[in-house]
């Protein structure tokens, strides 16, 4: 798979704050996402961060993401 260079991450969503901040799933602190450097999304599928890829991996096998 050949991707973009100017193409943006895109991490899993976990959670969304009021002001609409939105964390990533990979983050170990709960933070707002860098909207300038990356995105995010609820599609499993659509995910391109490896650190939330392998998160998505570990749910569908049925392990829990600790």
């Amino acid at each position: 798979m050949t991707t973009n260079p100017k193409s943006r991450v895109r991490h899993l969503a976990k959670s969304i704050r009021n002001d609409g901040a939105v964390s990533a799933m990979c983050f170990a602190r709960p933070r707002a996402i860098d909207m300038k450097r990356a995105t995010w999304t609820t599609d499993r599928k659509a995910v391109t961060c490896p650190k939330c890829a392998e998160i998505v991996k570990r749910l569908m096998a049925g392990q829990s993401a600790a």
